[in-house]
């Protein structure tokens, strides 16, 4: 299907060009980043003025940016390796044990996911909508079960 979509013209047209590009051309960076590149540029232009408290809410299409920018470097900082709790507590319980492995490998490729979808959009790690509400959601169970086994081996050796 790939080949038969960049060898047959009309094929190519309307795949690439009317759905995937939605008739934009390739010419122009800021038409197929939908204007995300002028938010790195805003983001560079300002952060160095709004460093230490930023500017208390500033639109950007990328977490990081939009962290930093909006809350300074130190809370954005936070935010940002705040995303990154359910990838570490995961591998770090990896090591040690390999019960829930499914649970484990589930919230590890969700939390990948989204921070790489973070780059791209404001809200993502945090923010609503689906993919966050089931990362956290299955993050929050996993520890609850964590919490959980380690009453039961408490209780057991007492």
């Amino acid at each position: 299907l790939i080949v038969f979509v960049f060898l047959n013209n009309n094929a190519y047209d309307f795949f690439i060009n009317k759905i995937i590009l939605n008739n934009r051309g390739l010419d122009d960076l800021t038409v197929i980043t939908s204007g995300r590149d002028e938010h790195f540029d805003k983001f560079i232009e300002m952060f160095p003025k709004y460093f230490l408290f930023g500017t208390s809410g500033t639109y950007l299409e990328s977490f990081p940016l939009a962290s930093l920018l909006s809350y300074g470097f130190f809370i954005g900082l936070l935010l940002i390796i705040y995303t990154f709790v359910p990838m570490i507590c995961v591998l770090r319980e990896m090591k040690y044990d390999f019960t829930d492995k499914m649970l484990k490998h589930l919230i590890l490729a969700i939390n990948i996911v989204m921070i790489i979808n973070g780059l791209f959009e404001e809200l993502t790690p945090l923010g609503p909508g689906v993919k966050c509400f089931v990362m956290w959601l299955l993050f929050g169970i996993y520890v609850g079960n964590l919490k959980r086994e380690s009453k039961v081996d408490t209780s057991g050796k007492n």
